[in-house]
């Protein structure tokens, strides 16, 4: 089953954070790779956050439980977000958007189970499309 999580977080509400708590707080949310990424930037630091959330409210009712700090936001090949799972994902992917627009940071993620049906690149993908009428 595909679930899908969204999260909106206030840039100013993530900065206010690590300025009360520091490297405290950042180390709780954060992998060392996404805080080499973002560095202090409030920006890039909120919309890690929105995606995180995101991603966690995919996996509501599953069983699994992922806190922050095992699920990392990077950006990919292309620069677009790309999530990884620290930890029992079951085979699960999660795909992540991030956007910022006055002052929010907001983040769309969509989870797929991993893939049970028996298809296999050695099959035809025409063996799983229905015949063309005659």
């Amino acid at each position: 089953m595909q679930r899908i999580g969204v999260d909106a977080v206030s840039v100013d509400r993530i900065a206010l954070a690590v300025k009360r708590s520091g490297r405290g707080f950042l180390n709780k949310v954060y992998t060392p790779a996404e805080l080499a990424y973002t560095g202090t930037n409030s920006e890039r630091l909120a919309g890690r956050w929105a995606a995180k959330e995101a991603v966690i409210k995919c996996f509501d009712g599953t069983g699994i439980c992922f806190p922050r700090r095992r699920i990392e936001v990077l950006p990919g090949p292309a620069g677009a977000p790309r999530v990884r799972l620290l930890g029992d994902h079951r085979g699960a992917r999660v795909e992540v958007s991030i956007t910022h627009h006055s002052g929010l940071a907001v983040a769309t993620s969509q989870r797929a189970p991993a893939w049970s049906g028996c298809w296999s690149p050695k099959r035809s993908i025409r063996s799983w499309l229905p015949s063309a009428p005659r």
